[in-house]
């Protein structure tokens, strides 16, 4: 039989618990034992992971290209600002 442990609500992985929490009980009702379970896990936690640095290097790349942008035109920040202000109704 296979021991399933609940998340902790407070846990901040980055992404949904309910849907992360969701598979692994789906993974759990179709082990077989207990090592196939720790397997599927494992893939599921190496997946987050995955996603988690894939998402660093989309920042990462948004970073460099926007400060590349802006130390070529001091001004570009001031117009995008401006942009977002009047696009989310941000007064000042």
């Amino acid at each position: 039989m296979v021991r399933m442990v609940k998340l902790d609500k407070r846990l901040d992985l980055g992404f949904d618990a309910k849907r992360i929490g969701k598979r692994i009980k789906e993974n759990a009702k179709k082990a077989r034992d207990e090592e196939e379970l720790k397997i599927k896990v494992e893939g599921l936690v190496q997946e987050i992971i995955a996603k988690f640095f894939a998402a660093v290097r989309m920042m990462r790349e948004i970073r460099d290209k926007l400060s590349k942008r802006y130390s070529e035109d001091p001004e570009a920040e001031r117009r995008d600002l401006q942009d977002i202000k009047g696009k989310y109704g941000i007064k000042g």
